[in-house]
């Protein structure tokens, strides 16, 4: 029995809001048929107003578990 594990979807999400941007660049990859593991590096951008936080970048990497029934 052999199984091939490939890449199944890549994507690039980019949001923006009047103060708020977000981007994430992610990827799924299929364990097998009902299992795939989502993987990416995640960003966000605030511009808040407040003196001492103003311009604040928080980034990332994630990792998460789907499962398909």
């Amino acid at each position: 029995m052999s199984s091939v594990a490939a890449i199944k979807d890549l994507f690039v999400v980019v949001e923006s809001a009047l103060l708020q941007s977000q981007v994430k660049l992610s990827g799924i990859y299929e364990v097998i048929e009902n299992n795939e593991i989502e993987f990416g590096i995640k960003g966000d951008y605030q511009t808040t107003g407040i003196e001492d936080y103003d311009n604040i970048l928080n980034y990332g990497v994630y990792v998460g578990y789907n499962y398909k029934f």
